[in-house]
């Protein structure tokens, strides 16, 4: 079994913000938008499918199954329904400070990749989750330097939900995502 290291985070975080710095040709489409997921829940068929993307915002973190914390993401207006989320200890951490406008004494991975897209200015512009793709949810970061394109990178929603809760931008949710995972608010 290979072992991975710790400092693969921090390589991908480079790359990223090489990407920002030195946009490249555009990238061919995934193909794993929300409209892609057929037939993943009964829940899809009974509701009438909503379009577009809507607004999220942290509701609670509390401990999850196996090891993880469990993030509960709400719809922000009407019909408010919560999207679960298991994710990791240290991304839960990450946005745990962030969203209590705390930080470590020494900076964490997620830290380093602001610190590091603030010195090249670009900025995180939005998060959005488009699909989920085998009980996993793809997600989107979009970066802006300057007035250059918007780059789109995928990212795993927890790091980017890190991100966009540290620069105080918008999370969305494609509404074929909540249609599918998400429960009613109690």
């Amino acid at each position: 079994m290979k072992k991975i290291s710790v400092v693969a985070p921090v390589v991908v975080s480079c790359i990223a913000v090489l990407t920002v710095i030195a946009p490249q040709a555009p990238a061919e489409p995934r193909g794993n938008d929300a409209s892609s997921i057929k037939g993943q829940n009964d829940k899809a068929n009974t509701v009438a499918p909503r379009e577009g993307m809507v607004e999220l915002e942290i509701l609670r973190l509390e401990t999850g199954p196996a090891g993880g914390v469990l993030i509960l993401l709400g719809e922000k207006s009407a019909p408010f329904h919560v999207i679960p989320m298991v994710i990791g200890e240290a991304e839960a951490r990450a946005i745990a400070m962030r969203k209590d406008g705390k930080s470590y004494p020494r900076p964490m991975t997620h830290d380093l990749l602001e610190k590091v897209l603030k010195e090249f200015g670009a900025k995180v512009v939005k998060l959005e989750i488009g699909s989920l793709q085998d009980g996993v949810f793809i997600g989107t970061l979009y970066l802006k330097k300057g007035k250059q394109k918007t780059v789109k990178l995928d990212v795993r929603p927890s790091d980017g939900i890190a991100l966009a809760t540290g620069a105080g931008v918008p999370i969305y949710v494609a509404a074929q995502v909540i249609d599918e995972v998400g429960e009613p608010r109690r």
